[in-house]
């Protein structure tokens, strides 16, 4: 392997055929390292449900050329004391096949804290370690309204980390305020690639909305507001996602009369969604809490403006030549902004809201961050 850096990275496991997202956000930060010439190895530990079908112990695979290491303990929604204490046994026997396979690490980047507690707990100091924190569990105002038993597993994982990332400004804010941390701003790493500007005229006005089919997402709100705005005329909205909320939306549907206009579009691939933006005219977010606004990077990287509700972590991407912002909840005000840039929609720039992404949020511009953070602690390290 030569001189070059090694990488392990702290993961729930690994994507699946069956399981797509599990552990997606970690994978991509895995093959980004990769592309920029780390030496990269992941250690996940999988504590989901029985339900979830999987080998249970240990278990390797190679993925996307990355060696990736688990340790499957069916767990599932317990307290969350208990399931990182669990994690932790489950590292102390993963680790050392890690260390014998693939020598030892100079970074441990983990992600979420849950994970980053186990790493915390088991590698005591041994290794520099990195936590990049992505839950919206702990974006909340107060102290008071984050779980006592997460907040005692996160407390300790960003307490004993050499390094806390956090993707959004205001998600920063909060952390820091509430877990009395210091911790660095580094947006989450979003692959972009896959999404174009396109040039194509759809023959109706046409909306996109993604994220997982719950009532935290405001996609009640956004067919609601759609319905006051566009009932009958030639506009369409698809909401690409799925979850429990699915009834509860195709009941609104059907009670404002939209089968024609609202498609609820189930899940689907990067390259289906980066598809469908080419001829897209409109992004909506109506999200009541957001850490980050994943979604928001990838339609402005194809191009789109955006109409986002004040939901925290995606504010700060909203600018006057690539979008709007609106209260969260607020069915009037996106009802009539709605109206607003289907009068106005020429008159957004593709291509500076593409720049914008490609200049400030692209995969090459964050992981070159990354990578700064660990050239920092090693140059730390080796001073010592």
């Amino acid at each position: 392997m030569g001189n070059k850096m090694k990488v392990l990275i702290g993961s729930h496991g690994y994507p699946s055929s069956e399981y797509p997202m599990n552990a997606i956000h970690e994978m991509v930060y895995a093959k980004a390292l990769k592309k920029a010439g780390i030496d990269v190895a992941v250690g996940g530990l999988d504590m989901r449900s029985f339900r979830r079908k999987r080998r249970w112990g240990f278990e390797k695979r190679i993925v996307d050329d990355i060696p990736v290491y688990i340790m499957n303990i069916p767990l599932g929604a317990v307290d969350a004391r208990f399931l990182s204490k669990t994690a932790a046994l489950g590292l102390k026997k993963l680790l050392p096949r890690i260390l014998r396979e693939q020598g030892e690490p100079d970074i441990v980047h983990s992600h979420f804290s849950d994970t980053s507690y186990a790493y915390a707990k088991v590698l005591k100091g041994k290794y520099p370690l990195v936590v990049t924190e992505h839950s919206s569990l702990l974006n909340k105002e107060n102290k008071e309204d984050i779980k006592k038993d997460l907040y005692d597993v996160s407390k300790y994982a960003f307490h004993h980390c050499d390094r806390l990332l956090i993707g959004s400004p205001f998600y920063q804010e909060r952390i820091e305020r509430i877990f009395n941390v210091k911790s660095e701003y580094i947006p989450i790493l979003t692959p972009t690639s896959v999404f174009k500007k396109g040039q194509e005229k759809c023959p109706y006005f046409k909306i996109v909305s993604t994220g997982n089919l719950k009532e935290s997402k405001g996609h009640r709100d956004s067919i609601k507001a759609f319905s006051r705005a566009f009932k009958g005329e030639n506009a369409r909205l698809l909401i690409y996602g799925e979850g429990e909320d699915r009834k509860a939306l195709e009941g609104i549907i059907a009670d404002e009369g939209l089968a024609e206009q609202v498609f609820l579009e189930g899940k689907t691939s990067l390259r289906k969604l980066a598809e469908d933006y080419l001829d897209a005219d409109l992004f909506l977010l109506a999200s009541y809490s957001e850490t980050f606004g994943k979604a928001i990077v990838e339609a402005m990287k194809a191009g789109l403006p955006v109409l986002c509700t004040r939901n925290g972590g995606s504010e700060h991407f909203i600018k006057e030549f690539n979008g709007k912002l609106v209260p969260a909840r607020d069915i009037d005000a996106i009802t009539k902004e709605l109206s607003w840039f289907k009068n106005h929609i020429g008159e957004f720039d593709k291509d500076r809201i593409s720049g914008y992404i490609i200049d400030n949020y692209s995969e090459d511009e964050i992981i070159k961050k990354v990578i700064r953070v660990y050239d920092d602690l090693l140059e730390v390290q080796h001073g010592k």
